[in-house]
């Protein structure tokens, strides 16, 4: 389903800066490993108690987790679609490590993403600054812009194609 992604897959971060830098590639993703899935993502349903969208659960299992757009200077903000830890990172910060919420860079994210999870509203992908988060709808499967008032795509599928095609479509 996601085969015009995986030209953009590579097995580690270690490549990131540099090709970053050389802008051979448009998008940059990474896999994430199998066998640590299954049980990250029934920890985000149950405590989430949602059910995850079968088809952003594919492109996480094919294609991995990372950044679009990662050579366009001018574009508004980055996308990152957010890896299973870090979507449960965002939901859940660790009360036992001693962090300075100064430098949690998760917690105005987080705000954002419980407010929006009341709207069965799914953050997945990082967009820019502050709050800015793209959500997947769970019940009607629409992609949206930092809540329901703003649409973006009607499924995940047309929001990577639309996002492909230009970036920063939606603003």
């Amino acid at each position: 389903m996601f085969e015009r992604w995986s030209e953009y897959v590579h097995q580690n971060w270690e490549a990131f800066s540099a090709i970053r830098k050389s802008g051979e590639s448009k998008h940059y993703f990474v896999p994430i490993l199998s066998e640590e899935m299954d049980e990250t993502i029934e920890n985000i349903q149950d405590d989430l108690e949602i059910v995850f969208p079968k088809d952003l659960l594919l492109f996480l299992k094919e294609i991995g987790s990372g950044y679009f757009w990662i050579n366009v200077q001018d574009k508004i903000g980055i996308y990152k679609i957010l890896s299973l830890d870090e979507l449960y990172d965002l939901y859940y910060s660790d009360e036992d490590e001693e962090e300075d919420e100064e430098e949690d860079w998760f917690i105005t994210y987080r705000l954002s993403a419980w407010d929006n999870l009341e709207d069965q509203l799914l953050a997945f992908c990082v967009f820019g600054e502050e709050d800015s988060l793209l959500y997947y709808a769970l019940d009607d499967g629409g992609i949206y812009y930092l809540s329901r008032n703003m649409k973006i795509a009607e499924s995940f599928e047309e929001f990577l194609v639309l996002l492909d095609n230009k970036v920063d479509y939606f603003l």
